[in-house]
């Protein structure tokens, strides 16, 4: 005997629950994109791409540092952009996928900003076994505002072959983002605000700054504002670490209107 209301149970409960398609398809769409992009990498060359310290779970606002690694098996063919950190950010040459999809937080930022290429750098290296290493702050390209499990890779145009511009992507790295954690994130904004409150050297007021952008929540935006204010009365040539940059790229939509936030104290000078 048919089971009864075994089609209607099954079309209901599809219906219910329509995420189940969407996240199949949103699946293979991502990695039919990479597919795609991969099949188009520069023969003998290859692009491993890991976290820092092997770590795989991090906290909403942590820095994730991340090491990308290119080689080639074919030796004088090839040139790589060894410039590192936030520097590439700006000129675009890097661009990282993510499923689920995450925010930019320098969207907007960036958005009038094209890319460069074309001619050697000082940072550029011949390509051969040895890895050339290029350490990366995620954090600079996305802002993860969701706990979850997301897959990543880079899509670079750091290649170059006679002055030509190659893309070239990654392996894909598998990341978990943790729920908020407050005290975590309080701790965090009180050790930044004390090394900007001491003598602490350049580097180490600029950590301190970038963990404050990264961290993104209220208390982070308020603090780099009220900074930025300090900053802008600095005499001609001094260091104003983050500036605007800082405060913009700390600021998220979706964490209390911060952005908003950033514009109206700017605007009052608090």
């Amino acid at each position: 005997m048919r089971p009864l209301f075994g089609g209607a149970v099954t079309a209901c409960f599809l219906l219910l629950t329509p995420g189940i398609g969407l996240l199949a398809a949103q699946d293979k769409s991502f990695l039919e994109q990479y597919a795609a992009e991969a099949a188009q990498n520069p023969e003998g060359v290859s692009l491993v791409l890991s976290t820092a310290s092997g770590q795989s779970h991090f906290k909403p606002g942590e820095q994730i540092e991340l090491e990308l690694n290119a080689t080639s098996s074919i030796s004088q063919s090839y040139v790589f952009d060894g410039r590192d950190r936030e520097f590439r950010k700006m000129y675009s040459l890097d661009k990282f996928h993510v499923d689920p999809p995450a925010r930019d937080p320098w969207e907007d930022y960036f958005a009038s900003i094209g890319g460069f290429g074309g001619s050697y750098s000082p940072s550029d290296h011949l390509l051969g076994e040895k890895a050339v290493t290029v350490s990366l702050d995620l954090n600079d390209w996305i802002r993860f505002e969701r706990p979850g499990r997301y897959r990543v890779y880079i899509a670079t145009r750091r290649l170059q072959r006679s002055l030509v511009s190659l893309p070239v992507v990654s392996n894909i790295i598998k990341i978990e983002i943790l729920p908020r954690d407050p005290h975590w994130e309080a701790e965090i904004e009180h050790w930044a605000v004390g090394v900007l409150n001491s003598a602490a050297g350049d580097q180490e007021r600029r950590d301190a700054i970038r963990a404050l952008s990264f961290l993104g929540n209220e208390a982070a935006v308020e603090e780099m504002v009220r900074r930025l204010t300090v900053w802008a009365a600095a005499p001609p040539g001094c260091w104003m670490p983050g500036k605007l940059k800082g405060c913009w790229g700390c600021a998220s939509p979706k964490i209390a209107g911060t952005k908003l936030l950033v514009i109206r104290k700017m605007f009052q000078g608090k």
